[in-house]
């Protein structure tokens, strides 16, 4: 069976500049339920680039090292992170 190679994913840096200044800290940290945010910040996506996950509004977070390590270990679920986007969205 032949390998193909993986297309290339583009990255619109205009749109994640835009997103890290919108959210302007980390959202899971707003509520401190889920503890004090630590590390550097940068963007999360919520559904995965592997699973079709884009770099798009919506499917992106501003956290901290500390929450996205959270994330990853399923203590924060996915449905949360829709919920504060949405919020966000909102205001």
């Amino acid at each position: 069976m032949p390998s193909y190679p993986k297309p290339k994913r583009e990255e619109n840096k205009t749109l994640l500049k835009e997103i890290m200044d919108e959210h302007g800290c980390c959202l899971v940290g707003l509520n401190r339920y889920y503890g004090s945010c630590y590390g550097e910040e940068c963007l999360h996506h919520i559904r995965g680039r592997g699973a079709g996950g884009e770099n798009v509004r919506g499917n992106l977070i501003r956290v901290c090292l500390h929450h996205h390590q959270m994330i990853h270990n399923g203590l924060i679920k996915k449905q949360i992170l829709y919920e504060y986007i949405e919020t966000l969205a909102i205001n």
